[in-house]
């Protein structure tokens, strides 16, 4: 999962705040329109919490990613070899009945019954 853009820096965020906003009377930290305004330490720690969170987020989504490609492959991977296992039972199989017939086998005891 690539990431497409760069989150926003706190002074862009402020810089797009001050240029989508409505003119309205200045706050009373403002001299000017176009003073810079500071920020509260609150304002700043809400956004750089916010952007932490983000990054987290979007970290545990990646892992999440990687986690799932490697479940399909591993799933690819048991597939492959319930394939191969289940090729070699009819191999096996046949070459037993072309040996000693059909029948059945005690697995444990290792005796072969014939069917008659």
């Amino acid at each position: 999962m690539a990431i497409k853009e760069k989150l926003p820096s706190p002074s862009e965020v402020a810089k797009s705040i001050e240029d989508n906003k409505p003119n309205t009377p200045q706050s009373p930290q403002q001299d000017t329109p176009n003073s810079e305004v500071k920020f509260t330490v609150e304002e700043i720690d809400k956004i750089q919490n916010l952007q932490k969170d983000l990054n987290t987020t979007m970290i545990q989504f990646g892992q999440l990613k990687i986690n799932q490609i490697k479940l399909e492959q591993q799933d690819k991977s048991l597939q492959e070899q319930l394939t191969n296992l289940e090729q070699l039972e009819k191999e096996i199989a046949k070459e037993l009945t072309d040996k000693y017939g059909k029948g059945s086998l005690d697995i444990e005891t290792g005796n072969f019954s014939p069917l008659e």
